[in-house]
């Protein structure tokens, strides 16, 4: 499950990185992104939460642990996709102005 944890390192990381450049602060916690994405990227809430969900729920990661042992070719494409949903919610942050 080292994807899910870095994709939820690269969402975490983008937002921690933009907030602390244009207002000197540094949101990391769970509560701090999911309220600085609804706000500012309400269309993306939905992948985030679950992506973060991915992350902490244990019957969630047994599942895809269990579905790469017997479905890889599935699973391997399913993390393609999200991998593309997280850099174009990476781009939609560094495109953010909070000028």
């Amino acid at each position: 499950m080292q994807w899910v944890k870095w994709a939820v390192f690269a969402i975490r990381g983008a937002i921690t990185a933009k907030w602390y450049l244009c207002r000197s602060e540094y949101p990391f916690r769970k509560n701090d992104i999911l309220k600085i994405v609804e706000k500012y990227f309400p269309d993306h809430l939905t992948f985030v939460k679950e992506m973060y969900q991915w992350k902490v729920h244990e019957p969630t990661r047994k599942e895809l642990c269990e579905r790469f042992l017997t479905e890889q070719l599935t699973v391997l494409e399913l993390f393609r996709e999200k991998t593309q949903m997280v850099e174009a919610f990476v781009r939609a942050v560094n495109q953010l102005n909070l000028s």
